[in-house]
């Protein structure tokens, strides 16, 4: 999306539009996600890490800003309880 954004092809919007669908259909513990073998769809780490940490800005670019605002108070919530994120 920020290709989009930045260039304004519309194919990089069309490619990003798929593959957060794929992210939301298969990823998705609401308001969590996990990770996850791309081939066998396996759960690779069931657990949240600060790696994750930019997908609520992710949806916030996507205009999905109620799931975008849930997420983000669950990895707040985290940070809150252990004063860091693992």
């Amino acid at each position: 999306i920020k290709s989009h954004v930045l260039f304004g092809d519309h194919e990089y919007l069309l490619m990003f539009q798929q593959a957060y669908a794929a992210v939301k259909g298969a990823l998705q513990r609401f308001p969590w996600y996990i990770d996850a073998n791309m081939d066998s769809k396996n759960l690779v780490w069931p657990i949240f890490n600060a790696l994750q940490a930019f997908w609520p800005a992710l949806e916030v670019l996507a205009g999905n800003l109620k799931d975008a605002a849930e997420t983000h108070s669950a990895f707040y919530g985290v940070w809150r309880r252990y004063g860091y994120t693992p």
